[in-house]
Order: structure tokens, then C-alpha cells, then sequence
């Protein structure tokens, strides 16, 4: 289902040019994912599943990156070493807290969630720019878009070449590194 918003995002990127549009868009989707896991909530039979699962309600990661790239593009973002350690050191604390409180109640629904998307926000934050990232996590990061739309293809060859779903970690890495030789 998030594939679609995948394949509407880029009309509406094409349609809206200004950075403060598409913070509103941003907003709009932010506020249609805590309204999707309410109703979620209240009206479906296995709420917890629902709610991973389904891309309405777990729009707020995907506008937080709206808002990171939008902010991304209109600054140069040096931040000091300090300052970094700052944002991994308030987004890890802030899923700690988050994981910590973790339950299927409206509080958490209109905090939880969003305060992970945060953490997660603010630990890409401290690594952006850095260039600590080693060069292979740039590709996976460049190509990232193309390894989600096949990522149920590879995990059906995975189950196919190994038996069964990657249990085993040091079979994977075999089958998925016999696969980038070829």
C-alpha cells in the first residue's frame, strides 16, 4: 500500500514547487496519519496490525521526510560535531521513552507514534552531511527507492534459494552476496 504514495508523491512534488506548499502538504499528511490510527483504533477488528500496516496511518515518517528534504534543500546543514551528538543522543532517548510507553491506547496512537518518527528524524539528522557514512551505505541510500519496490521479490528469492526466510543471518548474507556477483 505505501507504494502508492510513492507513485502520487512525485505528481504532487511536479504540481507543488514552493517549500512552504509542500510543509503544508506535509502537515496535512502528518494529521491524516494520527486520524487514520484513531479510526484504526476504533473500528478494526486486529487495531495493532492494521495500524503497522497500513499507510494512512503511518504517513508521519514519510512527512518527516518531506520536512527533512525540504529543509535539506533550502540550507547547507553544518553542524558541528557537538550538535550532532545532541540530535543522535535526543533520538535515540526519544525512542527509548517512546518504546518504553509502547501500547495500543489513543495517547499513544497521537504520541508514540509520531515521537519514534521524530527519533528517527533527529538520528538521520546527526548523520546527514557528515560524511561518515562509508561509501556502500550512500549506494543502498541512493538506490533505497528501487530496494523497496523489489524488496517482496527479494525476500521471495531469499525464501526460495534458502529454504525459508533468512533465520539464519550468515545465510543470507551468502545468498544475498552470491546474488550482487552475479
Amino acid at each position: 500500500m505505501k507504494s502508492s504514495f510513492y507513485l502520487l508523491w512525485p505528481t504532487v512534488i511536479s504540481k507543488v514547487r514552493s517549500a512552504q506548499s509542500l510543509l503544508l502538504a506535509s502537515l496535512g499528511l502528518f494529521g491524516t496519519s494520527v486520524a487514520g490510527r484513531l479510526i484504526l483504533l476504533r473500528y478494526a477488528r486486529h487495531s495493532e496490525v492494521a495500524i503497522f500496516t497500513n499507510t494512512i496511518a503511518r504517513l508521519d515518517p514519510l512527512a518527516l521526510g518531506i520536512v527533512i528534504a525540504v529543509l535539506a534543500r533550502s540550507r547547507h546543514n553544518s553542524f558541528t560535531w557537538l550538535a550532532r551528538g545532541v540530535l543522535l543522543a535526543v533520538g535515540i532517548t526519544t525512542w527509548l521513552i517512546a518504546g518504553h510507553y509502547f501500547s495500543m491506547t489513543p495517547v499513544f496512537m497521537l504520541v508514540g507514534y509520531p515521537a519514534m518518527a521524530i527519533g528517527a528524524g533527529l538520528i538521520f539528522l546527526s548523520a546527514l552531511g557528515s560524511g561518515v557514512a562509508p561509501s556502500w551505505a550512500r549506494y543502498l541510500g541512493k538506490i533505497s527507492y528501487g530496494l523497496y519496490v523489489y524488496h517482496l521479490l527479494g525476500l521471495y528469492i531469499v525464501q526460495k534459494g534458502i529454504g525459508g526466510y533468512a533465520r539464519n543471518f550468515h545465510k543470507f548474507l551468502v545468498f544475498w552476496w552470491g546474488g550482487l556477483a552475479l
